[in-house]
This record gives C-alpha cells, structure tokens and sequence, in this order.
C-alpha cells in the first residue's frame, strides 16, 4: 500500500512538473514574442532580465546591462532619477503609478523619447519591477513640428494688419490681430 501511495504520488509530481515546464516555456515564448521592449528588475532596481525586443529597440545585448542597475544602464537626468524611484516607492506602498516619458541616448548616441509603465509582481516571495516600454519618438517629433508649424503661423497672421478667415466645410476659424482687435475696443 506505502508503495502504491509513493508511485501515485511520485505520477502526480511528474505531472505537476511537466505542467510547471509547459507554462515556462508559454511565458517565454510571450516574454519574447511581443513587439514592445520588457524589463524585469527587482526590489533594488537591478535588471534581471529582458526581453529580446529590448536588445533590437535599444542596440545592446542582454548580458550587457543584465546585473546592472537601470539607472548604471541609463545616464537619467537627478528630476527623471527621483521620479523612476518615487514610481518604485509607491508601487511597493500598493499604489497604481502612470506611465511615465522619458527621453533616453542610446549606445550609438541618438536620442529617443520612450514611455515607461512599471508595475510590481511577486514571485517566491520575492519583490519585481516589470517595465514595459514604448518607443514614442515619431509622435515626439511630431508634436514639436506642430508647435513649430502653430508658432510660425501665428508669427505671419500677426504681422498681417487685417481680419483673416479660414472657411472649410468642417470649421470656420477666425484670426483677429491685436492691431485689429485694439482698434475695435
């Protein structure tokens, strides 16, 4: 009967086992499948893993930064450095952070804007950092073009004396000069 006991017992370990070595390798296969730079550190901001997509995002192999702090990996602004670790702090306190933009030089020298979601898991006890990053320069870019683009046209509609309209279908949109608008009131 003892051995009966052993042998269903030592099945049920293998079991368990094999299913232990089937949900690895499915978290594996999603850790590095998914298009988007993933970051693991633990209670003390030390990388513990990364990714693949964080190799090709950022032009550096995982054994390079892997055993370093994050902040050893990125030269971060003192303002960026104390927001990263506020973030960790209040993760750690139970509480929910936002995503957070930071500009970041890569190895090669050019400058990147990525957003940063950091969320805490426990594993064995134990207390881990999981960042997930997005490339966000283009909209970066973008964004300052726009501002460029609007300072510039308000810079020529008023050096222009007179009343503008700009008529779509959509939208009527007015531009009064503070010449105009001075003479008026």
């Amino acid at each position: 009967m003892f051995s009966e006991f052993n042998e269903k017992a030592d099945e049920l370990s293998l079991k368990m086992f094999e299913k232990l070595i089937n949900s690895q390798k499915s978290y594996q296969h999603l850790f590095n499948t998914i298009p988007f730079p993933i970051v693991i550190l633990d209670s003390n901001g030390i990388i513990i893993d990364a990714n693949i997509t964080t190799e090709k995002a950022f032009g550096t192999k995982k054994e390079e930064f892997i055993g370093k702090s994050s902040l050893e990996v990125q030269d971060f602004s003192p303002e960026i450095f104390n927001k990263v670790k506020e973030r960790q702090e209040l993760l750690l306190k139970g509480k929910s952070v936002g995503a957070l933009e930071v500009p970041i030089v890569l190895k090669d020298g050019s400058k990147r804007w990525i957003n940063t979601n950091i969320s805490l898991f426990h594993l064995e006890g134990k207390v881990f950092f999981q960042i997930i990053i997005q490339d966000i320069t283009h909209r970066k870019d973008s964004e300052l073009k726009l501002k460029e683009s609007e300072t510039k046209i308000r810079n020529i509609f008023e050096a222009i004396p007179d009343l503008y309209f700009i008529v779509s279908r959509e939208i009527l949109q007015y531009w009064i000069t503070e010449e105009i608008l001075n003479n008026f009131i």
